[in-house]
């Protein structure tokens, strides 16, 4: 037989088939549920996207570009007939018209229409997927079929937007603080350490709700309470106030730490103060060792904040950042630590220089936050507004926008907190306003299930 002759006999037998399987009523076809006319392997092609963007020059536009279907895997449920994307597609991809690269079956593959009618699949044509679609598989004998739902997911928010919500609203204990601290426990209380007339507080509310805030004044040694000092390591809170390191186990009453130094930083085990031009570490607050640094003249001289995070590196390790002022001037300085305790290393200064553009500015109300896997720099500009600079690299360099990350107008509050918690909600407490804004990014909203995907499309 040429060639031609068999290509043509195939042709006349899927022809057949197709003849037999539209006179044939479906008690006519055999449901069957054997591995007869199964769908094997499904692998979407390039799917089109479009996004909008801005031009430098400030003008709105849009532009095509094409996504790998190959990185959503498509899962197939045999049981229930039933082929998805577990991982959601980008909001930015055109449902209307999806392709496919793989659509292998053990048998005869056709789409039923909209309509309900049976018609020829070809994977080069782009099929409507914004309702999911029936396909058939009958088997090559024409005697069996399987109906298989086949249903495209794709996100209906930017993941890499945030969604912000003003939760509180002049709240007057909030508004009436003169210095602040917010925290979020593990507990699921959102604590706002401060100082009101002179009194040391702490205010306290459920989150993520914040319905019922409760005002409780502190007790012990307090006097000359500093609340932006507030700092958690294992179970204590640690402070500065005029008797030097104070300790407390609720958040409310406070003992003094004998042989405590002003703290800056907390890792996982350990406090870090600044004291006679040196940073020191103590596991107790009691006894402290003297750290090695690699520029001593640079050190920060105050208004500092810290995070610890793990590594990016090794597991058993954490990098500590420390960010403060120094002549007018922000410092930042790094620490790698070995939890296990093998490696001893020392502060390291990011010198400033003229190859790096990206520096933090000054700011008041400071907050160093970890998200999505960034650092996060929150603080007020000169005019009262607030700004957010973000590192992708750990804390060497700072920008002022990154992808589609938005801040709310928070007004001109007379200071502000920022706090994150496990459900990585950022909580932004202003201070003379009473305003308590909420917001997270959508993609970390999802649940697994519904898709969390980390390819972005606008990567």
């Amino acid at each position: 037989m040429t060639k031609t002759l068999a290509v043509a006999f195939m042709w006349s037998a899927i022809a057949g088939l197709f003849l037999m399987a539209g006179c044939s009523s479906d008690n006519d076809l055999i449901e069957t549920t054997s591995n007869r006319c199964s769908v094997t392997a499904v692998t979407l092609g390039g799917l089109k996207a479009y996004i909008n963007t801005t031009t430098g020059a400030g003008h709105d536009t849009t532009f095509q570009t094409t996504v790998s279907g190959s990185y959503y895997r498509m899962q197939i449920d045999q049981r229930n007939r039933q082929i998805y994307n577990r991982d959601s597609l980008p909001m930015e991809v055109d449902l209307s018209k999806i392709v496919f690269s793989v659509f292998d079956a053990d048998g005869t593959v056709v789409l039923r229409t909209l309509s309900g009618e049976d018609s020829t699949f070809n994977m080069s044509d782009s099929i409507d997927f914004r309702t999911p679609r029936t396909f058939v598989v009958y088997s090559t004998d024409g005697t069996a079929r399987k109906d298989y739902t086949v249903t495209i997911n794709a996100h209906k928010q930017d993941g890499d937007q945030f969604t912000w919500t003003k939760r509180v609203e002049t709240h007057s204990d909030i508004a009436a603080l003169e210095s602040a601290k917010a925290m979020a426990g593990e507990d699921g209380l959102l604590r706002v350490f401060g100082v009101e007339s002179g009194e040391a507080c702490v205010l306290t509310a459920s989150l993520p709700r914040l319905n019922d805030w409760s005002r409780t004044l502190m007790t012990g040694e307090v006097s000359g309470f500093v609340p932006r000092s507030v700092l958690k390591t294992g179970e204590r809170y640690y402070a500065t106030a005029d008797a030097g390191l104070v300790t407390s186990t609720d958040g409310v009453d406070w003992v003094a730490v004998t042989g405590g130094l002003p703290v800056v930083a907390a890792s996982t085990d350990s406090l870090y103060a600044l004291y006679n031009n040196g940073i020191h570490s103590s596991a107790d607050g009691h006894s402290w060792t003297l750290n090695a640094l690699d520029t001593p003249d640079a050190l920060p001289a105050g208004d500092c904040v810290s995070i610890c995070t793990p590594s990016v590196t090794y597991d058993d390790y954490e990098d500590l950042l420390l960010v403060g002022t120094r002549n007018g001037e922000t410092v930042v300085w790094k620490r790698n630590l070995d939890r296990e305790n093998y490696n001893v290393f020392p502060w390291n200064y990011y010198t400033p220089s003229e190859e790096n553009v990206y520096t933090l500015p000054v700011m008041s109300s400071t907050s160093l936050i970890a998200y999505d896997d960034r650092l996060l720099m929150f603080g007020l500009q000169p005019d009262g507004t607030l700004k957010v600079y973000i590192s992708s690299d750990g804390g060497r360099t700072w920008k002022d926008e990154y992808r589609d990350y938005t801040f709310p107008d928070v007004g001109r509050p007379s200071s502000l907190t920022v706090t994150a918690d496990a459900d990585h909600h950022l909580w932004i407490v202003c201070a003379g306003s009473g305003d308590v804004w909420c917001g997270r990014l959508n993609k970390l909203s999802w649940e697994e299930d519904d898709g969390a995907f980390e390819k972005s499309i606008r990567q």
